[in-house]
C-alpha cells in the first residue's frame, strides 16, 4: 500500500466515518449485531478471509474518491484541462514568469527530444490539450519529488474529503432533523450540529479550497522539475 493512497484517500475516510459513527449512535443502532452479522459474510481468498466489513471499507473509499475525482475535480478542471499544472503553461497566463515557462519547455524539449516550437500556433482547446500531455511527461519525470509528493497528498485529502463529504453532509442533515423532530439534544446531538455546519460551509467554499491545493501542487511540480538534477551531454 503506497503513502499516496494511505494519507489521501483512506485518511479522509476514516475522519469522515468519525460524524457517522455519531449519527449511528444517535439513532441507537445495534452496532454490535451489525458487526457480528457482517462478520459472519466473508469470503476465502488465497489463505486469507475477506469479511462484508472489510468489503464495505474499501467500497466507501472508493466511492469517496470517484466522487472528488470525476464530480468535483473533472467538473472544476474540465477534465484536467484547466488544472493549473495544464493552465499556467499556456502563454497567455500570466500566473508563472515568462522566464519560468521557457525554462519548462526547454527541459522539456532536451528531457524528451521533442520540437515545440509549434505551441505557440496553437490556442484554445489545442493548446490545453497539448499542454495537458507534456504535463503528463513532467509527472513522470519529477515522479515521488519529496515535496511535489507532499502537495500532491495534501491536494489529494482535500479533493477527496470534499468527495466524501457530498455523502456525509445529507446523513447527518437527516440525522439532525431527526434530532429536532423528537427533541433528542446532549452533547453528542449537538456535536453533529456542530460538525454539519463546517461540513456545509467547506462545501459551499469548496471550488476555492480545491483551486487553492491544485495550486500549490503545480507550483511545486514546476519548481521540483526545474530544479531536477540533470546531465545532458
Amino acid at each position: 500500500m503506497d503513502k499516496y493512497n494511505i494519507n489521501a484517500m483512506y485518511i479522509p475516510a476514516i475522519f469522515l466515518m468519525i460524524p457517522i459513527v455519531f449519527v449511528i449512535e444517535v439513532l441507537r443502532i445495534d452496532t454490535n449485531k451489525l458487526i457480528e452479522t457482517m462478520g459472519k459474510v466473508n469470503y476465502e481468498f488465497d489463505g486469507v478471509t475477506i469479511t462484508a466489513g472489510i468489503v464495505s471499507w474499501i467500497f466507501f473509499f472508493k466511492v469517496i474518491r470517484y466522487i472528488g475525482k470525476h464530480f468535483v475535480e473533472n467538473r472544476i478542471f474540465e477534465n484536467g484541462n484547466k488544472f493549473p499544472t495544464t493552465l499556467y503553461l499556456t502563454k497567455d497566463s500570466n500566473e508563472l514568469s515568462s522566464a519560468i515557462k521557457t525554462k519548462i519547455f526547454q527541459h522539456l524539449e532536451l528531457d524528451f527530444k521533442l520540437e515545440l516550437s509549434h505551441l505557440n500556433q496553437l490556442s484554445g482547446e489545442e493548446e490545453l490539450k497539448e499542454i495537458n500531455s507534456l504535463v503528463g511527461s513532467i509527472r513522470r519525470k519529477v515522479k515521488d519529488g519529496t515535496l511535489t509528493l507532499k502537495r500532491n497528498i495534501d491536494y489529494g485529502q482535500a479533493r477527496n474529503f470534499i468527495g466524501g463529504l457530498f455523502i456525509a453532509v445529507p446523513i447527518i442533515t437527516l440525522c439532525n432533523i431527526y434530532c429536532i423532530y423528537y427533541s433528542q439534544y446532549g452533547i453528542i446531538e449537538d456535536t453533529l450540529f456542530g460538525i454539519n455546519f463546517v461540513f456545509i460551509l467547506i462545501l459551499l467554499f469548496h471550488v476555492s479550497i480545491i483551486k487553492k491545493f491544485a495550486d500549490e501542487y503545480a507550483r511545486m511540480l514546476f519548481d521540483d522539475y526545474i530544479t531536477l538534477e540533470r546531465n545532458y551531454l
